[in-house]
């Protein structure tokens, strides 16, 4: 029995290590599946469809179950979408500091004035 154990002990690594690059690459589709939600309104139709492709080829390399293939379609997966996510993010908060700069027409002034507590009276 051991020596089964040790005749198949590269076998089992090669399946572990396969395993384990499919959960990391899984992990990382929601991720990004999530980013695409966040920023739907700061990306591009364009940006959308090359992301979508990216995690179509990842899935498919899911499939497979080899570590290598695996990896190098999520290293071209997040190498793409770290650039693109970036670009979103300071698009996103361009947008929202620019609107809160800006002051509202016909606002009200709000000024804040000193008061006095004057405690319970019975």
């Amino acid at each position: 029995m051991k020596r089964e154990a040790e005749a198949h002990a590269q076998e089992d690594e090669e399946r572990r290590s396969g395993v384990e690059a499919k959960n990391t690459a899984e992990s990382n589709i929601y991720e990004i599946e999530k980013n695409l939600d966040t920023y739907k309104d700061e990306l591009t139709a364009e940006e959308k469809e090359e992301i979508s492709k990216n995690i179509a080829s990842c899935r498919q390399a899911i499939s497979t179950n080899s570590k290598d293939t695996i990896s190098s379609a999520l290293k071209t997966l997040q190498d793409h979408c770290s650039k693109v996510f970036e670009s979103a993010y300071r698009r996103k908060s361009e947008k929202t500091s620019g609107s809160s700069s800006q002051k509202p027409e016909n606002s009200e002034t709000v000024e804040d004035e000193e008061f006095k507590d004057v405690g319970d009276k019975k």
